[in-house]
């Protein structure tokens, strides 16, 4: 931060990109972990479940899932991968600027498991945030940085 001769304040964000870029990165691969290490314990209840004979009343396909973009950053096109339940009415992802401003609304037609493709030509460099918005509820919210 530095101050001017009047006193104002001003944040060099150029400066700043480095670090959310290694924050995003060190982000990336915490939420990979959380995913294998959910992957693990899915897989220790199929087992349970089968050698118990109990069956689980949610399924996969019953829940709705976002995923983080990858890759991120990116600089051409990231993957957001998705899980949109079957008896979902209405899916959209919302893609914002830092400001707050809605870049993008994306109708998620597909239900299942599927995939968005953003690209970096529609957006312009910067971070963005995204937001999976399911029947009118917002379901998960994540981060995506766009490179020159």
């Amino acid at each position: 931060m530095q101050q001017d001769k009047e006193g104002n304040y001003s944040i060099n964000y150029v400066e700043m990109v480095p670090l959310l870029v290694k924050g995003m990165n060190e982000m990336s691969a915490k939420i990979e972990t959380l995913e294998q290490q959910l992957e693990v314990e899915k897989q220790a209840k199929r087992v349970k479940s089968e050698t118990t004979g109990i069956e689980n009343n949610v399924s996969d396909i019953d829940m709705v899932r976002m995923d983080q973009n990858k890759p991120n950053p990116f600089s051409e096109s990231t993957v957001i991968g998705l899980n949109i339940p079957e008896k979902t009415q209405k899916a959209n992802i919302f893609i914002y600027d830092l400001s707050g401003k809605q870049i993008q609304n994306v109708p998620v037609a597909e239900r299942g498991e599927t995939n968005i493709t953003v690209y970096a030509s529609e957006l312009g460099a910067g971070m963005y945030i995204y937001t999976l918005v399911v029947d009118g509820k917002v379901v998960v919210t994540r981060k995506m940085i766009v490179e020159k």
